[in-house]
């Protein structure tokens, strides 16, 4: 077997009609199953608006669940494409073993959690007009828990769909890595073009940058690793920081964060300090590892000469 991340999706059955029919079982359970929660929350809300009062916490709380929901369905559905369609193994999508390391996730996790941490307090430090405290200890502990499930699989879900499903797929029809990369990346940033950050940027063409830029970097490391591990961690360490750290005001992520930044950040600022962030990150997990290989490798030359005179 293969040890290529690409190469996982010949485990599979792979017909044309496959990818077809899971195209459609996919975005039928992400965008009308997944849809209903919302669509009926909204329905009781509208009926009950002038008999029930629902606490502003309780109701913030609720539509986070209920959008958060899709992401479920969408994960699901992937699932069902996989084992049901494909004939495929589901965990194959994120390592060509099908053996996934929780450490491994972990790292990533880890790595991009510090890095958004000295980030973000650089800034407040430097800047703290920028930021609000808005920590309200009673809604944030309400709220932690739902974060801490709901965001993993929102973004996990994320992960598999477009640095999974999508990037693996296309290997069958292309064999250029920098295509399978640019078009998945494309996708998954159409996907955040709906967001309220980029309506209320300064710069939408910048903002729309980073997010396929994110996506960039995520395909990068998973092809660099041969492992979804790193994406599926980098990513849900992102928007858990995001939700329950620090928000935007203007953020899709409606939640209860510990800080709030106030102003509209600078887009083009943005996207230079995320391709730090994203060299650094790289370098941490590759490029450090390669040197270090290449100092062993020397000395055991130096070793080897010094044993021939």
């Amino acid at each position: 077997m293969s040890n290529s991340y690409l190469d996982a999706v010949q485990q599979g059955r792979n017909a044309w009609w496959r990818y077809l029919l899971s195209l459609l079982l996919i975005m039928s359970f992400w965008l009308i199953l997944g849809s209903l929660p919302l669509i009926i929350w909204l329905a009781i809300s509208h009926l009950t608006k002038s008999t029930l009062t629902i606490p502003a916490k309780y109701d913030q709380l609720l539509k986070y669940v209920v959008v958060s929901l899709s992401f479920c369905f969408l994960l699901l559905g992937i699932f069902l494409a996989m084992t049901g369609i494909h004939r495929r193994r589901f965990r194959t999508l994120i390592r060509p073993d099908g053996i996934v390391s929780g450490r491994r996730i972990l790292q990533g996790g880890g790595a991009w959690l510090l890095l958004l941490a000295v980030s973000y307090l650089t800034e407040a430090g430097v800047t703290p007009a920028r930021f609000e405290l808005t920590f309200d200890s009673t809604r944030w502990l309400l709220f932690l828990p739902l974060v801490l499930i709901f965001t993993p699989i929102q973004t996990t879900a994320e992960e598999l769909l477009f640095r999974g499903y999508v990037l693996q797929g296309l290997s069958l029809l292309v064999k250029n890595r920098w295509f399978l990369v640019g078009v998945s990346s494309l996708l998954f940033g159409a996907l955040h073009l709906g967001n309220p950050e980029v309506g209320a940027t300064n710069s939408v063409g910048w903002l729309t940058l980073t997010y396929i830029a994110f996506g960039v970097f995520l395909a990068l490391i998973t092809l660099r690793d041969n492992s979804l591990e790193l994406a599926i961690g980098c990513h849900a360490a992102n928007n858990l920081f995001l939700a329950a750290i620090v928000r935007d005001r203007v953020s899709v992520l409606d939640t209860p964060a510990m800080l709030t930044r106030v102003v509209t950040p600078d887009a083009r600022v943005e996207f230079f300090l995320f391709l730090v962030q994203a060299v650094v990150f790289y370098y941490l997990f590759f490029a450090r590892q390669q040197l270090i290989i290449a100092q062993n490798q020397g000395v055991e030359e130096g070793e080897r000469g010094k044993g021939e005179e």
